[in-house]
C-alpha cells in the first residue's frame, strides 16, 4: 500500500532497494482524474522486489522451485489484484493517490472467498462441494481444488486441450475432470489484466456424484 503522486512516486515513505515509485499502471491516470479502479496485473521479479514481496517464491511459470540449501528461488512473476483510488480534499480536488495490491499466488483467502461467492448456500445439491483455482498463464498459482494427495493443485499445468480453447481461443470451456480421486464438473474461463490482455484462467469445479445419484 502506498500514497503516491500522479506519476506513481511514493510521497510518505523511503524507497527500499533503490525503488521510489510504484509499478506504472493505467489505474493511476484514472485516479488522478478522480476515478477509482481495480484490476488484475502481472508483476515481474523487479515489480515484486519493488514491493518487497519476496515470498512465496515462484518460477517463471508460477510454480515453486527449490533453491540453494532448501530455500526457494525468488518469484519471476506473480498475479496481483490491484486497487487505486484518488485522495481528495473537501472540494473534490485530487491531492494524492492511494495504491494498494494483494498478491494472489498461494493466496488461500482469495480462492476460498471466490468459492464461497460462487457456491453459496443452496447452489449445489446435498453432498456436493465446490472448488476454485486461479492460474497465471497455464499454471495453477492458488487453489482449493484437490489433487491426488488431497491438497491444492498449485504448480500443475492445464491440459493442452483446455489451454488451446481457453488461453489461446478465449473460450469458456466446461468439461468433466478427475480431481483428487473423484469426478468433478469443471468450468474454465479466461481472466484479463488492466490492459484487457488474457493473463490466466479461473477454474471452478463441483462434485459430480450427487448429480449422478439424483439422475439414477
Amino acid at each position: 500500500m502506498h500514497v503516491t503522486g500522479e506519476l506513481g512516486n511514493w510521497l510518505y515513505e523511503n524507497g527500499h532497494q533503490n525503488f521510489r515509485s510504484s509499478k506504472p499502471t493505467p489505474l493511476t491516470g484514472r485516479a488522478v482524474r478522480g476515478l477509482a479502479g481495480a484490476a488484475l496485473e502481472v508483476f515481474s521479479a523487479d515489480d515484486l522486489r519493488r514491493e518487497n514481496l519476496t515470498s512465496p517464491a515462484l518460477s517463471d511459470d508460477g510454480r515453486d522451485v527449490p533453491g540453494k540449501s532448501g530455500q526457494s528461488a525468488f518469484a519471476a512473476r506473480a498475479l496481483v489484484l490491484r486497487a487505486v483510488c484518488p485522495v481528495t480534499d473537501k472540494q473534490g480536488n485530487v491531492l494524492a493517490v492511494l495504491d494498494g495490491g494483494v498478491l494472489l499466488n498461494h493466496n488461500a483467502d482469495v480462492v476460498n472467498a471466490v468459492r464461497d461467492r460462487i457456491y453459496g448456500a443452496g447452489t449445489l445439491p446435498e453432498g456436493s462441494v465446490g472448488a476454485v483455482a486461479l492460474l497465471l498463464g497455464d499454471s495453477y498459482i492458488s487453489s482449493n481444488i484437490p489433487n491426488r494427495r488431497g491438497d491444492g493443485v498449485v504448480g500443475l499445468r492445464l491440459p493442452p486441450e483446455v489451454r488451446r480453447r481457453v488461453l489461446e481461443n478465449g473460450e469458456t470451456w466446461v468439461t468433466r475432470d478427475w480431481l483428487g480421486g473423484r469426478w468433478y464438473i469443471s468450468g474454465y474461463t479466461p481472466i484479463f489484466d488492466v490492459q484487457g490482455q488474457g493473463v490466466g484462467v479461473l477454474h471452478t469445479a463441483f462434485l459430480e456424484a450427487p448429480y449422478r445419484h439424483a439422475h439414477y
